[in-house]
């Protein structure tokens, strides 16, 4: 087989299902001069990857694999940790434990991943017959091939004879086997995994992040088997795109953070930051609703509240003045009011079972937007570049560019028309005079773009909230998995 019949058995059979990714994550775009075979062998013999978003309240995991993908499926939500407290759902775990948590839910479901030859983590959890070791575990198959769990307890290497643990709750016991009716289980531990070093981490500067990555490493232990990478989420980010060069802003929790990374190398220094987060916005729905009816929307519904930003609200095309200002005077913008059913647990407050969600659906977004809270997502972005440009990090086309590739990640990047929003607002900014150099290095105020998620085949790959994540295994799952 030719070089480039490889070539296209490589793109049609590896993860992600998107040629500008594969090549991405590849370093290449042309199937002459690499071999193509030898790539897809090395997807597919390599160890799948941990890649871990950590968060600030949930934290994002999942298994990539170079062939499979991602253990859940394109489309679908990877696993989350969460760390915040609500009012139906404690923490999973500290904050500084998240990390021997995670490692501790995968060692379990590995554990039911080696029994089930169908389970997408069936070949993460199966290790080489070389893995066999005191202390680990395996599946056992009796003399009428039944499959159990073991755990190894001690073994003559030389005899080819291992005692056993038998961890089925029916059969529990001592055996004593041979090696060959052992099939080794591989742990957490075992595996690479890729961790992406939270925004506000990377934008503090080198002493915040020396401490934030000795604790990282603390919870995973010197001897851990596995190799640790720990990178930037920002970085993940633009990976996602098939880039590195952009300027990326994630909508946290607790601030807003715009991070430059020109070529391939983030700009800490340059960073901006506003105090304006997804939480507040959460705040927001709360005091609309509670005001709206104070008898019974309180902080009791704070989860509510958030689910309902979530879910309903979206942000609406720009305007002259205050928004709040022209609602008061009857511009509705077209807002359709929908019914919200209460939860269970606030039922009793009222007779009724929903509640109306009018001109809040808009009025939460548009917190991003307004200056008066200090500064709006458009001007950091705007100010971001510029602050690039007076640095002298990069060149007037580099600047073009990062202006060419915005990204938008964070719970709060769903919002649908937050894109376009941005674009429109970044250009009028970038018509006032403070800009002039900056606008200097484009063809026009329109040369902005705001990037759309990523794009498979079939529609969008993965949502913003989850798109550091996804682009983390993007690189992770390359033939040479992370640095390739």
């Amino acid at each position: 087989m030719d070089a480039e019949l490889w070539f296209h058995l490589f793109m049609r059979t590896c993860w992600p299902p998107s040629g500008a990714l594969l090549a991405f994550a590849e370093g290449t775009t042309t199937p002459v001069g690499i071999d193509w075979r030898a790539r897809l062998q090395a997807r597919s013999a390599a160890c799948p990857t941990i890649v871990v978003d950590v968060g600030r309240g949930y934290t994002k995991y999942t298994v990539a694999d170079g062939i499979q993908g991602r253990w859940e499926l394109d489309g679908c939500s990877p696993q989350l940790v969460q760390l915040c407290s609500s009012p139906t759902h404690p923490p999973d775990c500290e904050r500084n434990d998240q990390l021997r948590y995670i490692q501790y839910m995968l060692n379990r479901e590995f554990l039911q991943a080696a029994l089930n030859p169908s389970h997408r983590l069936h070949k993460a959890a199966m290790a080489p017959q070389n893995g066999l070791k005191q202390g680990g575990y395996a599946v056992y198959r009796d003399e009428h091939d039944n499959a159990k769990p073991v755990k190894v307890r001690e073994g003559d290497e030389a005899a080819g004879q291992w005692s056993v643990e038998v961890l089925q709750s029916s059969e529990r016991g001592i055996l004593s086997v041979k090696s060959e009716s052992l099939e080794p289980i591989r742990m957490a531990q075992d595996l690479p995994i890729l961790i992406g070093e939270p925004f506000v981490i990377t934008a503090a500067g080198s002493g915040e992040k020396a401490a934030w990555e000795q604790n990282i490493r603390s919870q995973l232990g010197n001897d851990r088997p596995g190799a640790v990478q720990v990178v930037s989420q920002a970085q993940m980010a633009l990976w996602a795109h098939g880039v590195d060069h952009g300027i990326v802003v994630n909508i946290g929790q607790g601030q807003t953070v715009a991070l430059p990374v020109v070529k391939g190398e983030v700009l800490s220094q340059c960073a901006l930051s506003s105090s304006i987060g997804s939480g507040d916005l959460t705040q927001v729905m709360v005091s609309l609703m509670s005001r709206r009816h104070p008898a019974i929307v309180d902080s009791s519904l704070m989860t509510w509240c958030r689910d309902l930003k979530e879910n309903y609200c979206y942000v609406s095309p720009p305007g002259h003045g205050c928004m709040r200002s022209r609602l008061a005077a009857g511009d509705d913008y077209g807002i359709r009011p929908v019914e919200v059913e209460l939860p269970e647990y606030a039922s009793a407050r009222t007779e009724e079972n929903t509640l109306e969600l009018a001109e809040e659906r808009v009025l939460v977004p548009e917190v991003l937007f307004e200056s008066n809270r200090g500064l709006g997502l458009p001007g950091l972005i705007v100010r971001c570049a510029d602050a690039v440009l007076a640095s002298g990090k990069s060149s007037e086309e580099g600047v073009r560019e990062l202006l060419r590739q915005v990204v938008l990640v964070g719970g709060a990047a769903d919002f649908p028309g937050i894109r376009p929003r941005v674009e429109y607002e970044m250009r009028s900014l970038l018509q006032s005079s403070q800009f002039e150099r900056l606008l200097g290095c484009l063809s026009s105020a329109e040369d902005v773009f705001v990037l759309n998620p990523p794009l498979g085949e079939t529609g969008p790959l993965v949502t913003p909230r989850f798109v550091p994540l996804f682009g983390g295994c993007v690189r992770a799952a390359s033939s040479k998995g992370y640095g390739a």
